[in-house]
């Protein structure tokens, strides 16, 4: 089944199927993460690696952080954000927005003093955002990737038939707390094509689908996962990511020539 469900960036499709296997749990898991906390996680609440640090990375890291720190503030990392600035103020007070210079600074009508100094001001939004943070005590967190595996509690949903596996249920939480459906079950067709576009990137035959489509077996859909997954264009489309950033070549070949020792393996691979 495929689940669609609005986000402030876009839209998110997640694919919803019956129980997997550990390598495709990890693939799926990896494109439809939800925080552990996500089922209990209000629109009022704000996330530093979600809503902040995307405003100070596009913001103000140019000038306040990991490279250059102007007036002895650098903004990437929680304890440099706290440290007395060079004129004797903190740019960040936690639990004091009225107090943190970097609010008073964004939020001024004074294009002498409003930070940035080129560009856009921020948006109203983009304001309240930083100011719920540090009233919220302005604490810092890894992104997801990074942060150490826990093992969350499996949320309570209004339609536990609809629950075929707990990524399911993390899923319907959400959407619930949103006040928004679950699209219906999909048929054997279209789930066909949706696992061979996801995994290796090409749609099936007309013999590869009917010959799903007339699989009767319980256990077809696995099949047809370990199938795609042992097929060398498994590893072909998701290597072709590695191959997009680097542009298919062994050195940057842009700004800096700069040799990629082993990118080679994508290359071949």
């Amino acid at each position: 089944m495929r689940t669609e469900f609005a986000l402030e960036s876009g839209k998110m499709f997640l694919l919803r199927t019956p129980p997997f296997g550990p390598l495709l749990g990890l693939l799926f898991a990896a494109t439809v993460w939800l925080p552990a906390q996500v089922s209990a996680q209000t629109e009022t609440e704000v996330s530093f690696a979600r809503d902040v640090k995307p405003i100070l990375a596009r913001r103000c890291f140019a000038c306040h952080g990991p490279d250059v720190s102007e007036s002895g503030l650098a903004l990437h990392e929680q304890l440099s954000s706290r440290g007395e600035l060079a004129s004797g103020e903190f740019a960040i007070v936690p639990g004091d927005a009225a107090a943190s210079e970097m609010i008073n600074r964004i939020a001024t009508t004074d294009e002498l003093m409003r930070m940035p100094p080129e560009g856009k001001p921020l948006s109203a939004k983009e304001i309240e955002i930083l100011r719920k943070w540090i009233n919220s005590g302005a604490e810092y967190e890894r992104h997801w990737a990074f942060q150490p595996m826990t093992n969350p509690p499996v949320p309570a949903v209004k339609e536990p038939g609809w629950v075929r596996n707990p990524i399911d249920a993390f899923v319907l939480a959400r959407l619930e707390a949103a006040g928004l459906p679950h699209n219906a079950a999909a048929d054997k067709r279209t789930l066909c094509r949706r696992l061979y576009y996801d995994l290796i990137g090409l749609p099936p035959t007309n013999e590869q689908l009917e010959a799903f489509v007339g699989d009767t077996s319980p256990d077809a859909y696995e099949r047809l996962v370990d199938e795609l997954l042992a097929s060398p264009h498994y590893g072909e489309k998701w290597a072709r990511h590695w191959l997009d950033v680097v542009r298919f070549g062994e050195s940057n070949s842009f700004e800096r020539d700069n040799p990629k020792p082993n990118v080679w393996k994508y290359r071949d691979w």
